[in-house]
């Protein structure tokens, strides 16, 4: 996520990952730690993901939270189950967690107050999911306008262009035409000059 942050070259985080040496019942454990610089990253990448306009908001949210989801995809093929450890709040590393699962587990205690908390973050994780679709049906959205836009624009240059082959093609034709005519002209004084006819 510092790359991220930093708006740098970001390595793969499959190059974080750190092999365990004990295997577990034929199971292989791997590893990718935090680390205490990363506690202020929440409010720095927070700052990231807004923008000017609805489109620019949308594209730097989704840039932002969808980097474990698809860092994680490149790795698939790697790990039967991946297991994220995530601190208790529903900040944008927790979001990014949340999209890049396709389950979660929220340990609580047996009481009250905990089941009311489970409750609410649940009602947390839909609004954000909405968000989340919403700002890529923006982008799609966004899409299509640019390729309607760049669409009309090559249909413009196809019609200026048969427009000018069309007035090129009449320009040779009449310019036929009026070659014709001045044969023809040619051919009948030749005729009128000639004293056997």
């Amino acid at each position: 996520f510092e790359g991220v942050k930093k708006q740098a070259d970001i390595p793969p985080l499959s190059s974080l990952v750190i092999p365990v040496n004990k295997t577990l019942e034929n199971a292989k454990l791997d590893l990718i730690s935090s680390h205490l610089e990363l506690i202020n990253i929440d409010v720095e990448l927070a700052g990231l993901a807004t923008g000017p306009t609805i489109e620019i908001l949308a594209r730097n949210s989704l840039r932002i939270h969808s980097y474990l989801r698809n860092e994680l995809e490149t790795m698939r093929d790697d790990y039967d189950l991946v297991l994220i450890d995530c601190p208790p709040n529903f900040y944008v590393m927790v979001k990014n967690a949340i999209l890049a699962s396709d389950c979660y587990i929220v340990p609580a205690k047996l009481d009250y107050l905990s089941t009311l908390g489970i409750v609410e973050l649940e009602k947390k994780i839909a609004n954000y999911l909405d968000e989340y679709e919403e700002y890529r049906n923006i982008l799609s959205e966004e899409k299509k306008m640019q390729q309607l836009k760049e669409d009309k624009k090559k249909r413009e240059l196809g019609i200026s262009k048969d427009k000018k082959e069309e007035k090129d093609k009449e320009k040779s034709k009449t310019k036929k035409e009026i070659s014709l005519n001045e044969e023809e002209e040619n051919e009948d004084e030749e005729f009128d000059e000639n004293p056997y006819f």
